[in-house]
């Protein structure tokens, strides 16, 4: 199994995905350097709350193998990566996590493909705190600068709901609910589309019920902790971008992610926001777009990156060294927070820009959940939802 040693108590799960030249098969390996040497890579963020199974469409499909060398990792509490739960987790540190692996497996400048919401803000920072990382962004969707009243209260109350439920029947309604129409829109009119839902709210079911309170507070924490850009992290992506955003969305709305996306004023020559229609899943684009989108994803990343492509051939990248004492003292000085650049820039830890009192807080809100999580129930422990015990769909959920 592919594991990388990121720090002695953090293992992080990869994969590397490849085309063999001569055969056209897909092969997996450990190493970049049993892959094409010319050939360029990909470097796929998994969405929230998933893993490298969600990515299958993209790391397995023979037109991506076409193209490049493809790389995927299990983020931190996600999928087969080890690690201690840390109140100091935010998308800075989350982006230096894929920089330190990526320099640890000698990867060339990688392009990425940041497959969810929730993976985009990662993709930014990596290409803002370590430009010499990334050739282009391709990122589907993008949060507000910042969150209305409304949309926070609505966050931290299905965050509540989540790893705080009265009974087994208010969980179960949440995750429907809640998951449905946050992540994808409301209800969606297409039966292809409601299968393919169901499946992904059912594993997320099954990898995060109460009993892992801890973890699913882990993983919010950077949504809820969310704050305006500074103008310095803005300027200092140059990568070519796109980003694919949902029409009309009630929680993310195209307006919002237009005004945040207009601060990225040095981004590379071709960037832009593309704004898609439900196409009859929902009456709006979700916020997810895997699985029920995973071909809008690729006929816009295949049309956009090409041009791309075309103009890294004519120059290959090569291997480029990171030196992390600079984009530490660089991390320091966009959030002008002096104290961030006196840290080790030996850890991915070190890069986050979290304040001294939100940190005391996320420490707080985790050794809350730690306590209560031992009072849960569990689909492997007893008190598994109805929906897990034979009941019909109707059933289940009479509102469909």
């Amino acid at each position: 199994m592919p594991i990388l040693k990121l720090l002695p108590s953090t293992n992080l799960y990869y994969e590397i995905t490849f085309q063999d030249p001569l055969t056209k098969e897909t092969k997996k390996t450990d190493s970049p350097t049993d892959c094409p040497l010319l050939k360029p890579w990909l470097l796929v963020i998994h969405p929230g709350y998933g893993d490298l199974t969600d990515v299958k469409s993209i790391t397995d499909d023979e037109e991506y193998l076409e193209r490049f060398n493809i790389i995927a990792f299990d983020g931190r509490d996600h999928g087969r990566t080890e690690c201690p739960i840390s109140p100091s987790r935010d998308y800075n540190s989350m982006s230096a996590d894929l920089a330190f692996a990526m320099q640890k497996l000698g990867l060339p400048p990688v392009n990425v493909l940041a497959s969810h919401i929730w993976a985009t803000d990662i993709a930014i920072r990596l290409a803002a705190l370590f430009p010499e990382k990334v050739l282009s962004l391709f990122l589907c969707g993008l949060f507000p600068d910042s969150y209305s009243p409304a949309t926070l209260a609505a966050l931290r109350e299905c965050l509540k709901c989540l790893t705080e439920p009265e009974t087994v029947e208010d969980w179960d309604e949440v995750r429907i609910g809640a998951l449905h129409s946050f992540f994808f829109g409301g209800v969606p009119t297409d039966g292809r589309f409601l299968i393919a839902i169901d499946e992904w709210t059912g594993t997320i079911l099954r990898r995060y019920p109460p009993s892992q309170a801890v973890r699913i507070v882990d993983l919010w924490l950077p949504i809820l902790g969310i704050k305006p850009d500074p103008v310095a992290l803005k300027e200092s992506v140059v990568a070519p971008t796109m980003i694919l955003h949902g029409h009309k969305s009630t929680i993310l709305s195209t307006a919002q992610a237009i005004d945040r996306f207009s601060g990225y004023t040095n981004v590379g020559k071709g960037s832009k926001l593309v704004v898609i229609d439900g196409n009859g899943c929902t009456t709006d684009a979700p916020m997810c777009f895997l699985p029920t989108h995973a071909h809008i994803i690729n006929q816009q990343f295949f049309s956009w990156v090409q041009p791309h492509l075309e103009h890294q051939a004519q120059s290959p990248p090569i291997q480029t060294q990171s030196v992390f004492q600079e984009s530490l003292l660089k991390l320091a000085r966009i959030y002008d927070d002096p104290e961030i650049g006196q840290r080790d820039p030996c850890f991915s830890e070190s890069f986050h820009a979290i304040t001294s009192s939100d940190l005391s807080d996320a420490k707080a809100m985790l050794d809350k959940h730690k306590i209560q999580q031992s009072t849960k129930f569990s689909l492997f422990g007893g008190g598994a939802p109805e929906s897990w015990t034979g009941a019909s769909l109707e059933e289940r959920l009479p509102w469909r």
